[in-house]
């Protein structure tokens, strides 16, 4: 039996990622450099993190759809810590941590 190594989804997909990579890169000669992809891939951590943790949730039958809820009530608290209480980002990032434990 012969296996495919790429299905046609996996085809899709490398092909629509491609086309993209193409047309950014004729539409700016900024993209392709070294110090724009580090940029995007930290722009991208947190979303990547999180998608591996739910991964494994997803992958162990335990649905959860609160992650969502949670991601974005972290950012609310972080900010409006940061920007209107004055609070130090690092203690502000902690109190947001513990605002999603607790809800």
């Amino acid at each position: 039996m012969h296996k495919k190594i790429l299905k046609s989804k996996e085809i899709g997909i490398l092909l629509v990622l491609v086309v993209l990579l193409i047309i950014f890169s004729i539409s700016s000669p900024q993209f392709l450099k070294v110090k724009n992809i580090f940029n995007i891939t930290k722009q991208i951590a947190t979303l990547g993190i999180c998608s591996v943790g739910f991964t494994f949730v997803l992958i162990t039958g335990g649905i959860d759809l609160s992650l969502g809820y949670q991601i974005s009530l972290i950012n609310v608290v972080c900010a409006h810590l940061m920007t209107q209480a004055g609070v130090p980002w690092v203690l502000a990032i902690l109190v947001g941590i513990f605002s999603a434990r607790a809800a």
